[in-house]
């Protein structure tokens, strides 16, 4: 039985697939299995892994019917042996040492079923993105600031309460090494919320597991137009859908960690997400027609008895103003969460 199954879920990605394989092939620890579930890619990405199983014995591939990036990693998780799961997206890449140290971070904290590194940004040629948008100005980012650059333990629900609050918490699968028990425990990955499933199945698992913080991007994440990441979603329909995301997720936060979610009123849970969907459809519609007055009349009202601690007073007209990194950290301390955070030793 391999220590870690990759699992990796492939449609039409040509000009990424064979650096993806090589960076797998190439690291350094070298006890995985290679798991690839191809949606009958047309492209001939499918030809390319083919020629690569045939010189591996690691691997084991499939085509399996086109039904989504979390449909396939389901049909892979379900076939997967090793003791940890690490998901491969077949766009990105990963630094040649990704598996050793992540591995050697979770056997180090066994209390800890999640290892989360850094991520660095590259476009379509695996170049750094140094214009917007970068890993250091995301919401996890600016939330941690100069702690991602320091080994640590967040203990749980840590992080699924960042995730009502700052956006994703693990911005890609790339940069997670998970013990393969979590998938049990989380449950099947999400196929109803298209390419932001990851998202909410982020979030239970943040739910269940604490998480061991590797300071270094071993993992990539490329922004290109044919991304399924950047693919049919604005930002009026995402604020609305992280909400929604958030709601859907409430009973499971609240069975895994009680002492927490229970005493959090649900509204509080959505407010962030709930408040940037009303500015970003108010901008849209132009705050000035009578068509966008009257919807941020009624999302006002709605709105009203979420409220917390001033965010949305003084508010200019329609609009809230929201500073939704100091929001999240007053919600931290007054959930009592900012405490669940444990400096570590670094990983060798």
């Amino acid at each position: 039985m391999a220590a870690i199954s990759i699992l990796l879920p492939n449609l039409n990605n040509r000009p990424f697939i064979n650096e993806r394989l090589e960076t797998i092939l190439e690291q350094t620890f070298p006890d995985w299995e290679l798991l690839v579930a191809d949606g009958y890619s047309e492209d001939g990405s499918w030809e390319i892994i083919r020629d690569f199983a045939a010189r591996e014995p690691r691997m084991r591939i499939r085509q399996a019917p086109r039904e989504g990036i979390y449909a396939a990693l389901n049909l892979l998780a379900a076939d997967a042996r090793g003791e940890c799961v690490y998901i491969a997206m077949g766009d990105d890449t990963m630094a040649p040492r990704c598996l050793e140290k992540m591995l050697a971070a979770l056997e180090r904290n066994q209390d800890c079923d999640i290892c989360h590194c850094n991520l660095l940004f590259i476009d379509e040629r695996g170049e750094p993105v140094t214009s917007e948008p970068v890993y250091e100005k995301q919401g996890v980012s600016l939330y941690f600031g100069d702690l991602l650059q320091k080994p640590h333990r967040r203990i749980a629900p840590h992080d699924a309460a960042l995730y009502c609050m700052v956006g994703s918490v693990y911005i890609s699968f790339t940069q997670l090494l998970l013990r393969r028990d979590l998938l049990r425990r989380a449950g099947p990955f999400p196929t109803r919320w298209k390419q932001r499933g990851d998202f909410a199945w982020n979030m239970r698992a943040a739910a269940l597991a604490n998480t061991v913080h590797v300071p270094e991007a071993l993992a990539t994440w490329r922004i290109h137009p044919q991304s399924a990441s950047v693919q049919g979603w604005d930002e009026v329909d995402l604020y609305r859908s992280l909400a929604r995301m958030v709601r859907a997720n409430i009973p499971f936060l609240k069975k895994a960690a009680p002492e927490v979610f229970g005493r959090i009123p649900s509204r509080e849970l959505e407010y962030v997400y709930r408040v940037k969907h009303h500015n970003k459809h108010l901008r849209y519609m132009g705050a000035g027609s009578k068509l966008a007055k009257a919807a941020a009349a009624f999302r006002l009202a709605a709105l009203a008895p979420r409220v917390l601690w001033g965010a949305a007073r003084g508010a200019n007209g329609p609009s809230i103003p929201l500073d939704e990194i100091a929001f999240a950290r007053r919600a931290m301390k007054k959930w009592r969460l900012e405490g669940n955070i444990e400096m570590t030793g670094a990983v060798p």
